[in-house]
């Protein structure tokens, strides 16, 4: 991932200064504004090429032929939580590695004890998100078929939206959203088909089972091609720090939608995720191991190569406010055809406020 730079239009700045001034004033009381929560965190990574040529499809992978390692700032995020009064709240989320990003802001209104209104730009409620995985490091936790299906399709990114969330008898949990669908920013919306996402998900002691559905429709692309859909059901088990976590997605890539043929492909793909404790090494307060093993079919139509990633990496904790990431990825084949490749990550991450 190439550090990028870009000039910042006048909005953002305008949002940029709302956010470093809202809090303060909220923090005074303010016409009644509860006091908000300021937190954020920083991540840094460096990545290295072990052996053969990683394809990139992984965000923590961005290593091209020419390049043998690189350092690079992953995120920077500052997060603004707070409340108006008892039943309305806003979020705002906001990234600034390579320049400023807004990735979410929107409006909660608690209209019933358990019936949650969001509206806004938010995060699709598709897939089990990884930025909130147990182990606490973002992007490096991310399979490929989640990274490809929910962000690079829109089928569960960020988007401008409306969303329930309706909490059922026994913590069972539906949510319900309506999207531009073409990702975040509404000078974005300019197709008139909308992204309609429903996610279902259960507990069962310890084991929480879940599953949903986005259909995207693109009202300017070709008869054949417009609706597009993508479905997936996943599991996760924990014991204590223990957990035991499977996905599995298939989805239409609309992006390689063949008019002459009328062919949208078909991907799929299936994640397995473990995490086990281990003794923490001196000065560290606790360590895990993850490994994943995930495997992904560009079209099942057309019984193009398989692509297989083994990723192991070991989690320490160091300060209450600082993690240190280390592992391999170990990619069979490479999505290209190429000899099998194997890429080296080291990630740290600390929280602030």
């Amino acid at each position: 991932m190439e550090l990028r730079t870009a000039a910042i239009p006048p909005s953002r700045w305008i949002i940029l200064f709302l956010l470093l001034t809202v809090w303060p004033a909220s923090r005074a009381g303010a016409q009644g504004i509860t006091a908000g929560t300021l937190t954020g965190f920083v991540q840094v990574g460096w990545n290295a090429r072990v052996a053969g040529s990683p394809s990139g499809d992984l965000p923590i992978t961005p290593i091209g032929d020419r390049t043998a390692h690189t350092f690079q700032i992953v995120q920077a995020r500052i997060y603004l939580l707070g409340k108006v009064d008892e039943r309305f709240g806003y979020t705002i989320q906001t990234n600034c590695a390579g320049g400023f990003a807004l990735l979410t802001a929107f409006l909660s209104w608690q209209l019933r004890e358990n019936l949650l209104i969001q509206a806004g730009q938010m995060l699709k409620p598709f897939g089990r998100d990884r930025t909130r995985s147990r182990h606490l490091l973002l992007t490096f936790d991310r399979s490929v078929s989640s990274f490809r299906f929910l962000k690079d399709l829109y089928y569960g990114h960020f988007d401008v939206g409306v969303m329930a969330r309706i909490t059922l008898p026994q913590r069972d949990l539906l949510q319900v959203g309506l999207f531009n669908g073409r990702g975040p920013g509404p000078v974005r919306d300019d197709d008139t088909g909308k992204n309609l996402i429903l996610r279902y998900t259960r507990p069962f002691g310890a084991l929480e089972l879940g599953g949903g559905v986005s259909l995207l429709q693109l009202s300017n692309l070709p008869a054949g091609g417009r609706r597009n859909l993508c479905w997936g059901v996943d599991a996760l088990w924990t014991d204590g720090r223990r957990t035991l976590e499977f996905e599995l997605l298939l989805a239409d890539d609309w992006r390689h939608f063949d008019p002459v043929g009328v062919h949208t492909p078909a991907a799929a793909g299936v994640v397995l995720t473990g995490v086990l404790p281990l003794r923490p090494p001196a000065g560290t307060r606790a360590a895990e191991l993850v490994l994943r093993l995930e495997r992904f079919r560009p079209d099942s139509s057309t019984g193009r190569t398989d692509v297989t990633w083994l990723i192991p990496t070991l989690n320490l904790r160091l300060t209450s406010a600082a993690r240190l990431q280390a592992g391999l990825v170990h990619e069979h084949p490479s999505a290209d055809g190429e000899q099998p490749a194997t890429s080296a990550v080291l990630l740290m991450q600390v929280n602030f406020l």
